[in-house]
């Protein structure tokens, strides 16, 4: 049981890593008035929405680490 929380804490961080350099990379876009940036190189339109997302997802995978380490130093 304690490989399984240290696999699961470990895969939880490195989605929290991910998550945050995703949130890192969305919030330095320069979003027009209406909360969307074109990328012309790629022709992508991204969304201002997805920074509150990314930066929710980033938080609840740190949050899940955080009480994963607890729960195993404490065994």
């Amino acid at each position: 049981m304690r490989i399984l929380s240290r696999w699961v804490m470990l895969l939880a961080s490195i989605a929290a890593l991910v998550f945050v350099v995703l949130w890192l990379n969305r919030v330095r876009l320069d979003y027009d008035s209406e909360g969307r940036y074109f990328d012309e190189e790629a022709m992508v339109v991204y969304d201002a929405d997805a920074v509150l997302v990314y930066g929710s997802l980033a938080l609840a995978s740190s949050l899940v680490a955080v009480l994963l380490a607890f729960a195993i130093k404490r065994r």
